[in-house]
């Protein structure tokens, strides 16, 4: 596919050409003569159409500057009329084509139509000189080429004894120059095909690649070559054609086919390349594999194929060979790009990546829908642009001092609370060479989290009423019941001791249940001090100890041999160790074992399918106390019930123990956690966070 250059300071006129040119040229825009100098210079461009004015250099000189560079470069000059004006401007340089602004699709194609002709006369003329010099100065009459139109086999006296003549340096030069210009794949095997065909002079041409899913070639491009009988076409990989460049890597002429006698082999390559009307067939080499196949068929001339053309048909394949992969991979990455792009447009989460040079390099839609802040603005611009809250965390994060994982921070603008993630980019060699941040919008969570917090709180003091309706109900069946016998039954000096023992008992059963309720809903203001957790686990057992000597328990103590200082309320501390020791008394039998120890422990964190706090506390240092008893173990369907008030399964008891020692843990900073197994007993876990004044060395993981 030709280039061609467009030179003009009015975008309107850049746009409107660009437009009708697009499909059938490699188009290249200009507004000024500098650059239009520049682009001239680093690709092969074969037509400019310019302005005869322009603001930094006047058509004229830069006309002269162009035929310096390139003197195959044809000119259409863009006019307002084909006046004397005209001619001034060139200063009556002829050899180019006008185009009349205003101007149609229609006209712009004739024009260029025109301006390919007479370049590409310019070069047969050049090129029969350059024979009519190797031949010592004897004239030859040149044959124009026509596709379509067969040429008579040219008299030998055009060409040298020894050899056949050979593509100019020049045109190859171009030809390479123009192979690496080129990224998109169809377009450069229409250029290739139409380039080779014009250099080796053949009417015919076919450029098969691989498909690596089907291992087969395919035809992908070709010219002369009846389209409807090339389409179905599909050779595989190792054998035919494609398995002798494979496995040769050499160019294969057909007659040399023809000669070599029957092989199954040969005829299934004759039969390929008579497919594709080829006389020549040229692999497309790289890094030793096979990654497409060209071939050429008769020379307009008539004229075999010669040594010199299958040495300069060889390096041409080479550089094919090369744009051709090159082409793959840049589609590949276009894929792969576009792909990460239509990635990041679809998902919720804003993403924003920097390089090292504190550049934005990434900035989603979602970014921009939550920070506010217009792509454009940030885009390729300092961090800064985003806030100083979120540069804040991605220069942090790229200076390698920290990282952050969902990090709480609030829209200084919208007050919108976002959770934020960063991360440094690392190279091959572990340098820090960028950084990333991941966020979401937390409103709706946070509104959802509310709603659920009010539900559970909710179901809490519903489940809560309902619970302590059933437990006053018991002793006030009792005084009731006693109360209507009253009347008729107080002479009786029995009943009246019964009435007074029921009734007291149940009212003081009530009074102690008020006090629990009390404690468990607003325990007493707790006054923290440091506490080794050695001493209140013994002051525990010490208060158990007559019942741990009537049932008969084995107590199996292993207490730190350093002090565990945490920072608590001694009395409400030991009353929450002391609930865990009765729930463990309580379901031990009697001769079983119960289990104590302390520890500092550092927790990966909570544990799934656990009966545990609400609180979600980041992995520190801790202070573990441990009570495993050998007794029924709790059934899965209660695990779920037993921090709640009133819940029991025992016959006697209100269930306010094990509520009321998660509530003193959690008002320390702390939490419960339970493992059981029915049959086998259960096991909690108090976790303390140690006091901060103490850093232990060689803490063990939980």
């Amino acid at each position: 596919m030709s280039f061609v250059l467009i030179v003009s300071h009015e975008i309107a006129v850049q746009e409107s050409l660009r437009m009708i040119l697009k499909e059938d040229f490699s188009v290249l825009q200009a507004r000024s003569a500098q650059e239009a100098l520049a682009m001239v210079a680093h690709h092969p461009v074969e037509i400019v159409l310019m302005e005869p004015s322009l603001p930094d250099m006047n058509g004229l000189s830069l006309l002269e500057r162009f035929r310096q560079i390139s003197e195959d470069l044809c000119l259409v000059l863009i006019t307002n009329s084909r006046g004397p004006d005209l001619l001034e401007a060139t200063d009556g340089e002829t050899g180019y084509e006008v185009l009349v602004k205003p101007f149609e699709s229609t006209e712009v194609k004739w024009v260029m139509k025109r301006a390919l002709e007479r370049t590409r006369l310019r070069r047969e003329v050049r090129m029969l000189k350059s024979r009519v010099e190797a031949n010592g100065g004897s004239r030859v009459f040149p044959f124009p080429y026509r596709e379509e139109v067969p040429i008579p086999m040219a008299p030998l006296g055009w060409y040298p004894a020894e050899r056949d003549p050979s593509l100019s340096q020049f045109a190859l030069k171009e030809f390479f120059k123009a192979l690496t210009h080129i990224t998109d794949l169809e377009r450069l095997l229409d250029f290739m095909l139409h380039a080779i065909c014009e250099m080796f002079q053949v009417n015919k041409a076919a450029v098969l690649l691989l498909e690596p899913s089907r291992s087969v070639f395919r035809v992908r491009a070709s010219m002369g070559v009846e389209e409807l009988r090339i389409r179905s076409l599909a050779f595989k990989l190792e054998e035919g054609l494609p398995g002798w460049l494979l496995r040769y890597n050499q160019i294969l002429k057909r007659e040399e086919v023809e000669l070599s006698g029957f092989t199954r082999e040969g005829a299934l390559v004759l039969q390929q390349m008579e497919a594709l009307d080829a006389k020549i067939s040229a692999p497309l080499l790289t890094k030793g594999r096979l990654v497409g196949i060209l071939c050429l068929g008769n020379k307009v001339t008539g004229r075999p194929f010669s040594n010199s053309d299958v040495e300069q048909l060889s390096m041409v394949g080479n550089y094919a060979a090369v744009a051709v992969e090159n082409s793959l991979l840049y589609r590949e990455l276009c894929l792969q790009k576009k792909y990460n792009e239509n990635i990041l447009k679809s998902i919720g989460t804003g993403v924003v990546a920097i390089d090292h040079l504190a550049k934005v390099t990434t900035y989603n839609p979602a970014a921009e829908r939550m920070l506010a802040v217009p792509r454009e603005e940030v885009l390729g611009r300092s961090v800064q642009k985003l806030g100083s809250v979120f540069a804040d965390l991605l220069l942090r994060t790229l200076e390698g001092t920290e990282s952050f994982s969902r990090r709480e921070v609030t829209h200084p603008m919208s007050k919108a609370p976002l959770g934020v993630s960063t991360s440094p980019l690392r190279d091959d060699s572990n340098r820090i060479r960028g950084a990333i941040m991941v966020f979401t919008d937390l409103t709706e969570t946070k509104e959802l989290e509310a709603r659920t917090r009010d539900l559970e709180r909710l179901r809490f003091w519903s489940l809560l009423a309902n619970r302590m309706a059933q437990e006053i109900r018991n002793p006030l069946v009792a005084v009731k019941t006693f109360a209507q016998l009253l009347p008729e039954r107080y002479t009786e000096q029995e009943f009246r001791e019964q009435f007074f023992s029921v009734v007291m008992g149940e009212i003081d059963r009530l009074n102690l249940m008020t006090e629990k309720l009390m404690e468990f809903a607003m325990p007493r203001e707790s006054r923290p001090m440091r506490h080794d957790i050695n001493q209140v686990v013994e002051s525990a057992l010490q208060s158990r100890a007559p019942w741990i000597e009537a049932k008969k328990i084995r107590l199996v103590k292993q207490l730190a041999s350093d002090p565990i200082y945490v920072s608590a309320d001694r009395e409400h501390l030991e009353k929450a160790v002391c609930h865990i020791l009765d729930n463990g008394l309580e379901a031990s039998p009697e001769g079983g074992k119960l289990r104590l120890r302390t520890q500092r422990v550092r927790p990966p964190g909570i544990r799934s399918g656990r009966a545990q706090s609400s609180l979600d506390l980041a992995p520190k240092d801790w202070g573990e106390i441990l009570v495993e008893d050998a007794g029924c173990g709790i059934p899965r369907d209660h695990m779920g019930e037993i921090f709640s008030p009133f819940f029991t399964t025992k016959v006697k008891g209100m269930g306010f123990g094990l509520p009321i020692a998660q509530r003193i843990i959690q008002d320390h900073g702390g939490r419960i956690e339970v493992d059981s197994e029915p049959g086998r007993g259960s096991r909690f876990r108090i976790l303390l966070p140690l006091d901060a004044s103490v850093r232990p060395e060689n803490i063990p993981q939980a």
